[in-house]
């Protein structure tokens, strides 16, 4: 299953993200529309937080968490007053 959406960051840590999905999220890519560093990619095999940055093999600590159908954001991908776009894609239910 797929899903897309939008996010304003507010600056919070451990913001969940709402993806309508209804499976467990296996995988999220998220981009700030301004240009804003590089897209990262999450994939449920990331332990703990750990995200990779596009054109990277390097994990980076403590940015997005896999909760259920849904996934959690810390500052560091919520910037305050900047959009995210994301894509999740999910099991079946």
């Amino acid at each position: 299953m797929l899903a897309t959406g939008t996010y304003v960051g507010d600056s919070t840590d451990d913001r969940t993200i709402n993806t309508g999905l209804t499976g467990t999220i296996r995988h999220v890519r998220v981009n700030r529309c301004d240009g804003g560093g590089q897209p990262l990619h999450k994939e449920d095999t990331y332990p703990g937080k750990a995200v990779v940055q596009e054109g990277t093999c390097n994990p980076i600590s403590n940015m997005i968490a896999f909760a259920g159908a849904n996934f959690v954001v810390d500052a560091g991908v919520n910037a305050a007053g900047h959009t995210y776009y994301w894509i999740a894609f999910s099991t079946n239910p």
